[in-house]
C-alpha cells in the first residue's frame, strides 16, 4: 500500500515525543538539511543529537513556560513544527524567553550568517516574521508549509 502525502497537517497537529515516527521524520529532515546552532551558528553534531537518549540538542523555538504564560497548553506547544535543534548551552541561554527578546540575539551573533541559519532549520522569512511578533499560530503555519516543502522535495510528492 503506498503512503499518502498529508500535506502540512502533519507538523501543526502531531506533538514532538523523539520516539514516534513523525518526530524521526521531522529529526532526519533537519540532520539531512544540516541544521545550525542560532547562537553560535556552529553545526549541530547530528550523531549527538540523532542518539536515542539525547533530549537536549532540541529546543521549543517558541519556548513551552514562554506559551504557558500566554495560556498556550503544553500539548500545542510541542507541537512539531515548534521544534528546532540547537545545543544544549544555547538551549539554556534561550531558556524560557519570547522569541522577540532572543532573535535579536541571534541576530547579532550569527550577523551575516542569520539567514542561513534559518534557513538551515526551515525557518522560512514569513515564520521568522511571525516569530518576531511572537505570533505562534502564524509561526506554526508557516514552518509546518516549509517543513512540508521540504519533505516533498524529498520524496517527490
Amino acid at each position: 500500500m503506498p503512503v499518502s502525502d498529508t500535506g502540512s497537517g502533519i507538523w501543526t497537529t502531531q506533538q514532538f515525543r523523539l520516539n514516534t515516527a513523525h518526530a524521526k521524520i521531522l529529526t532526519l529532515l533537519l540532520a539531512f538539511n544540516r541544521p545550525v546552532d542560532l547562537l553560535s551558528g556552529q553545526k549541530i553534531d547530528i550523531d549527538k543529537a540523532l542518539h536515542y537518549s539525547n533530549s537536549k540538542e532540541y529546543h521549543h523555538f517558541f519556548p513551552r513556560n514562554f506559551l504557558a504564560g500566554k495560556g498556550v497548553p503544553n500539548r500545542r506547544a510541542n507541537l512539531l513544527a515548534n521544534v528546532v535543534m540547537i545545543t544544549a548551552n544555547s538551549n539554556k541561554k534561550i531558556s524560557n524567553r519570547a522569541p522577540s527578546d532572543y532573535l535579536k540575539d541571534v541576530e547579532a551573533a550569527l550577523g551575516s550568517n542569520f539567514k542561513q541559519a534559518l534557513t538551515a532549520n526551515f525557518i522560512s522569512d514569513a515564520a521568522y516574521s511571525a516569530a518576531r511578533m511572537d505570533d505562534y499560530d502564524a509561526f506554526i503555519q508557516e514552518r509546518a508549509i516549509t517543513i512540508y516543502a521540504r519533505s516533498a522535495e524529498l520524496t517527490g510528492w
